[in-house]
């Protein structure tokens, strides 16, 4: 619960630091109960399930950071990384599947990919 009240705080805040993710359950809330989100950060790991949210913007210091689930006993890793790629966009998964799939390694998807995908935010950033 305290990774979940961790988050909403964060969100809540406008996210201005980077986000290295945690709980994919607590995420998973979150980017569910969100109609948009601006990003202008580093979104690594749990944090790039805001990619599923409706309506996703990103600022120039947007960086969308990928991997498996780790932490959990071995079954809860493999739904966790599932869940994970279930729910990213088509363009996401395309690119990591291209990349061979979500494994233990970290993966950034280029920018170029992220802004032929995804609308710059407004000047609000």
């Amino acid at each position: 619960m305290r990774g979940l009240t961790f988050a909403l705080a964060f969100v809540a805040q406008g996210a201005a630091a980077d986000d290295l993710g945690g709980s994919v359950v607590a995420y998973a809330l979150i980017a569910r109960s969100l109609e948009s989100i601006s990003i202008d950060y580093v979104c690594a790991s749990a944090c790039t399930l805001f990619l599923s949210v409706p309506d996703v913007c990103v600022g120039p210091r947007a960086r969308f950071i990928f991997h498996e689930a780790s932490g959990a006993d071995p079954a809860l890793n493999e739904w966790a990384t599932s869940f994970m790629f279930e729910s990213y966009p088509p363009w996401v998964q395309n690119w990591i599947t291209s990349r061979g799939g979500l494994g233990p390694d970290l993966i950034e998807i280029p920018a170029e990919i992220v802004r032929a995908n995804l609308p710059t935010c407004g000047d609000t950033l």
